[in-house]
């Protein structure tokens, strides 16, 4: 039997993944790529495509014979907007994300909740001063956008004894959900969350979702959580709203433009944390794991997991 042809393609270091599918999968043949030359030269020799989030899409017009496209990560919107053949299915990663995530989030919660800036700087200078902090249990906790990562979060939520209230293009029935909005009750929705989260796809319908209007809605005391794609909230918007204090702070891990540019004033703004893309990384093991298991299905002919719909864009 012919071998499977796999073109693998990561950004910044492609070899932890090659290193593993040669150990875990050593009948696949390699076409190993770390420049666009490579892929130039290789992508119409690929039965399938393993490759990372910012892989060059405008060389899938080149995917001449590949039937298959696994995305490294959970993000595709590139893909979406690219040249796909109709005839190559895209899969995207839809497990390993979650509970890091979630993590991450109620981590800078608790950051803000229970002050801790100021309890180091306190600490800093020897200053002996009580703060007023908040609590969680009863507060409420805003999830737009109830995928995996979504639910892990908002189950974190209520092990806080927070009411959790959940945005969604489609509203789910799930437990961990005290109240639904629908894509039509979007501004009434901001207005409840002392903290929310977004975990939105970014789509044509949520790209610039989280404006001025929204912002203007929102708490004045609430703070944003952006940990799905940078352009769901518009950056400009963003920064106006919260020098005017119009909502108490932002946990940024996304951003329109990355990194984010030294002149942003992100940088600078004391009610808001910037990190740098961190809060689900992509780790090598779990994603090739996914592959092979993915790979097993395609070669059984069953339908793969975390298939994209181009149209809806995730």
């Amino acid at each position: 039997m012919e071998k499977l042809r796999v073109l693998v393609f990561h950004h910044e270091n492609v070899e932890p993944y090659v290193k593993l599918l040669r150990r875990m999968a050593p009948e696949l043949e390699l076409l190993v790529c770390t420049t666009e030359q490579d892929i130039d030269k290789w992508i119409g020799e690929a039965d399938i495509l393993f490759v990372s989030t910012r892989f060059p899409t405008r060389l899938l017009a080149k995917c001449s014979r590949a039937k298959w496209i696994q995305v490294m990560g959970a993000g595709v919107e590139r893909f979406v907007q690219g040249n796909i053949p109709k005839s190559v299915t895209l899969t995207r990663v839809d497990v390993g994300f979650g509970d890091k995530i979630a993590e991450y989030v109620m981590a800078y919660i608790l950051f803000f909740s229970q002050r801790i800036a100021e309890v180091i700087e306190n600490q800093r200078r020897k200053r002996w001063e009580p703060l007023d902090l908040t609590w969680l249990k009863g507060e409420v906790l805003g999830v737009a956008g109830v995928g995996a990562v979504g639910m892990e979060v908002a189950r974190r939520g209520r092990c806080f004894g927070m009411k959790v209230v959940g945005f969604d293009l489609e509203p789910k029935n799930l437990p961990e959900i005290d109240h639904w909005y629908s894509w039509n009750e979007f501004l009434e929705f901001v207005t409840l969350p002392k903290y929310l989260v977004i975990c939105l796809p970014l789509t044509r319908k949520t790209e610039g979702l989280f404006g001025r209007e929204a912002f203007e809605a929102m708490r004045r005391d609430s703070i944003i959580i952006n940990v799905a794609r940078g352009p769901i909230i518009r950056e400009t918007e963003l920064i106006e709203a919260l020098r005017t204090r119009k909502i108490g702070g932002a946990v940024l891990d996304v951003f329109e433009q990355e990194p984010l540019p030294i002149q942003s004033p992100l940088w600078q703004m004391e009610n808001v944390v910037v990190t740098p893309h961190h809060a689900g990384p992509s780790l090598p093991q779990e994603m090739v794991e996914f592959f092979l298991a993915n790979l097993s299905r395609f070669r059984r002919g069953e339908p793969l997991r975390g298939q994209v719909d181009i149209e809806r864009g995730f």
